[in-house]
């Protein structure tokens, strides 16, 4: 069931990223999207019904995101800083989606 997000969020969130390593994030996120959108399209039209494309690679567009949230709210902090209690308002209730989300998955 877990495949190690959370993990591979603590890594990404702890380290810190230089330019070049950000810019592979970046196309393999992109990249990953790609496969996945063009696998879902080609899956759809073959069985004739919409089909979602739900793979690893959706790790790799999840790290992306990531790392590009990461360094935008490094570069913006007096911006983030003057939203604090609406971001920790919308923290709280994300995380708690995101951990129930894995297991309504399994059901």
């Amino acid at each position: 069931m877990c495949r190690g997000d959370f993990i591979i969020g603590y890594i990404l969130a702890n380290t810190d990223i230089n330019k070049k390593e950000r810019i592979i994030f970046y196309a393999t996120g992109f990249l990953s999207w790609v496969i996945m959108f063009a696998g879902a399209l080609y899956n759809s039209f073959a069985d004739g019904k919409l089909q979602h494309s739900y793979t690893y690679l959706q790790v790799f567009l999840a790290c992306a995101v990531f790392v590009f949230v990461k360094e935008l709210s490094s570069k913006h902090a007096t911006f983030f800083k003057s939203k604090t209690k609406k971001i920790a308002f919308l923290s709280s209730c994300c995380y708690g989606i995101y951990l129930i989300h894995k297991f309504v998955l399994v059901i």
